[in-house]
């Protein structure tokens, strides 16, 4: 659950031991521009321009690379309103 992941902050565990894989624990915290693009139905380029343009929070850039996530609770908000 995202309430035992967030105590990895203070008490890290494997994964494993709470039941979740590492890609299911990174999919609970973050959103991919992929995921974005797939949700709503739109291209990268719609989603780079939406950020642009304010219509999405700064991303998290994944190793200063073209790669952009955000923090799912940070980017629902813009989401739902979409």
């Amino acid at each position: 659950s995202i309430k035992e992941l967030e105590v990895l902050a203070i008490e890290p565990k494997p994964f494993s031991k709470l039941g979740v894989t590492a890609q299911e624990a990174f999919d609970l915290y973050y959103v991919s521009s992929a995921e974005i693009v797939q949700r709503l139905g739109i291209t990268r380029a719609t989603v780079m321009k939406a950020r642009r343009d304010g219509k999405l929070p700064d991303p998290i850039r994944i190793n200063g690379s073209q790669l952009f996530i955000w923090e799912r609770s940070t980017v629902e908000p813009y989401l739902d309103k979409w």
